[in-house]
């Protein structure tokens, strides 16, 4: 009698302490998977995590050209307006334009700051993309042609691409940074590469 009354107090305490095992970790990995997932979603409106001043700073030790050291001044003041975040559009020029130096098929005289296309066009070949006749006209087009993808209203009169864009059916959906891959640009890491390569430096 006593034996079994050993085995089964043993039993008990072996069940006692799986149980709270399982109980323990299962949240802790719940826990895990969604900090992840707040790490992947790096949202496009609201306001700017980086002054203009560490932009420019931070556009300086890349080697940036001053021109597009300057047009930051531009970028903070139309993303203010807008409720976009000036620090996501100014990083996704420095991606598009290399920091100002155009290394592409894009010139410097065009003043497109964010490889935008002209409506219809395929291919990545110079005349494929649009052409500005200011910086500030050029940031602007950037801008409102964002405010398609996020639903926002366009501050100025848009380009034609802008309602290519708004003819698809995510349009005024997208949030976050990650989700411009394979929308903006064909390759799926488009929007991952602005945020680790550019953004995530500043």
């Amino acid at each position: 009698m006593k034996r079994h009354l050993v085995s089964l107090i043993v039993l008990l305490i072996v069940i006692t302490l799986w149980v709270n095992f399982f109980e323990v970790n299962i949240p802790v990995k719940e826990t895990s998977g969604q900090v992840d997932q707040q790490q992947t979603e790096t949202p496009i409106g609201g306001e700017s995590e980086h002054t203009l001043q560490q932009a420019k700073e931070w556009a300086k030790s890349r080697g940036a050209t001053d021109d597009f050291i300057s047009v930051a001044d531009i970028y903070w003041h139309i993303g203010e307006q807008m409720k976009i975040r000036p620090d996501v559009m100014y990083a996704q020029s420095a991606k598009e334009t290399a920091f100002g130096k155009y290394t592409g098929n894009v010139t410097k005289e065009m003043n497109n700051f964010a490889g935008i296309k002209k409506a219809g066009a395929v291919g990545d070949q110079r005349e494929a993309h649009e052409t500005f006749k200011t910086s500030e006209e050029g940031i602007r087009a950037h801008y409102n042609h964002m405010a398609a993808y996020v639903g926002i209203k366009p501050t100025t009169e848009t380009h034609e691409r802008y309602d290519s864009i708004m003819s698809t059916p995510w349009a005024g959906t997208i949030k976050y940074v990650e989700e411009l891959g394979t929308k903006w640009a064909p390759s799926a890491d488009y929007g991952n590469s602005i945020v680790r390569d550019y953004l995530d430096t500043i």
